[in-house]
């Protein structure tokens, strides 16, 4: 049995859409990882890509995202999906596969990537 701690869960941010992408996360480190190697750097962008793959689909997620950066619209799904702004802007980031790199690699969203 794996036992997650309140503090690994960090449930005390006030914010429920960042409680859920937490606890999201913090699911992708035990599906994926177990209860080895957290804390790595490409451990945790792979939980947090597991975050946002579970809380915002793909095929679903990509049929509502905007085609230009549409400030109103995007505080609008960020109401709909229940995640961050910051959670939704990761997730526009991503190429929707391997094949459609090329394509979505214009994408307006590129510009919100953390330096």
């Amino acid at each position: 049995m794996i036992r997650m701690t309140l503090e690994s869960a960090d449930v005390d941010k006030g914010d429920r859409a960042r409680s859920r992408f937490d606890a999201a996360h913090e699911l992708g480190h035990l599906v994926i990882h177990g209860a080895e190697f957290w804390g790595l750097t490409e451990v945790e962008k792979q939980a947090h890509g597991f975050a946002a793959a579970f809380l915002m689909p793909r095929d679903q997620i990509y049929r509502e995202l905007p085609q230009r950066v549409d400030w109103p619209s995007l505080f609008q799904l960020k109401r709909r999906w229940q995640v961050s702004l910051a959670a939704l802007l990761m997730r526009a980031r991503r190429p929707r596969s391997r094949l459609g790199q090329a394509r979505c690699a214009g994408r307006p969203y590129d510009k919100f990537r953390r330096s």
